[in-house]
């Protein structure tokens, strides 16, 4: 059964998010799950905010406990998948990037700490 205070506090929080409050959305949503951990729509809110704020690891733990309370629920589901394809698009471009600079330090032929050397 659903928790009406829980219910009353989520949406006071979408009407903050609504008014551009995102830290007030922030407690409403954490009093939310707090009157009723097993709301899952609240966790995937608070996720979705908690993403927006730059907080990507809260965020994946709000909609993996969200997919923990309803496996099936669809927005935490593309939520957490959506996060975890940045994630994996960051890590790619961090390597080829890497990679790059690697290629451009060192000449053809000479390792790039002979060619440190060289310049020493």
């Amino acid at each position: 059964m659903a928790n009406s205070r829980s219910e009353s506090l989520h949406r006071m929080a979408l009407e903050a998010l609504e008014a551009g409050l995102m830290e007030e959305a922030v407690a409403r949503l954490r009093q939310a799950v707090s009157e009723d951990a097993e709301n899952s729509q609240a966790w995937n809110d608070l996720g979705v905010v908690m993403e927006a704020l730059g907080n990507p690891t809260p965020a994946v733990e709000c909609y993996r406990r969200a997919l923990e309370i309803s496996p099936m629920h669809r927005e935490a589901r593309s939520n957490l998948l959506t996060l975890e394809l940045q994630a994996i698009t960051r890590q790619r471009m961090r390597e080829e990037a890497a990679q790059i600079f690697r290629s451009r330090m060192a000449p053809a032929g000479v390792g790039f700490r002979s060619a440190r050397a060289m310049r020493a």
